[in-house]
């Protein structure tokens, strides 16, 4: 099916600390899509998992529910902003590698 299709197109972006995420060339993550605002979003980790912070009127939703002002994502949370669909993926970081 054509969801099918959709969900089977992945492509990963890296997020390290403060990253930004939109359509604009200054952005840590640069999506050009047309429902992207320039900056669209700010993810950034803290205690609580990846805090999604959308910027301006930008339209994100974490899990189902549209974000005002912040939202908490977790490993696995599916994240829209725009017409885009994300999967975030945490990894562990263990300190012994190199």
């Amino acid at each position: 099916s054509d969801e099918d299709r959709k969900l089977k197109r992945v492509k990963t972006y890296p997020v390290n600390g403060e990253t930004t995420v939109g359509s604009a060339a200054r952005c840590d993550v640069t999506i050009k899509a047309p429902s992207l605002e320039g900056m669209h979003c700010i993810l950034n980790m803290d205690r609580q998992g990846m805090g999604v912070y959308p910027v301006g009127r930008a339209f994100v939703v974490v899990d189902g529910e549209p974000v005002e002002g912040r939202a908490a994502a977790q490993d696995g949370s599916i994240i829209q902003m725009g017409g885009l669909v994300f999967r975030l993926m945490l990894e562990e970081i263990n300190g012994d590698e190199q």
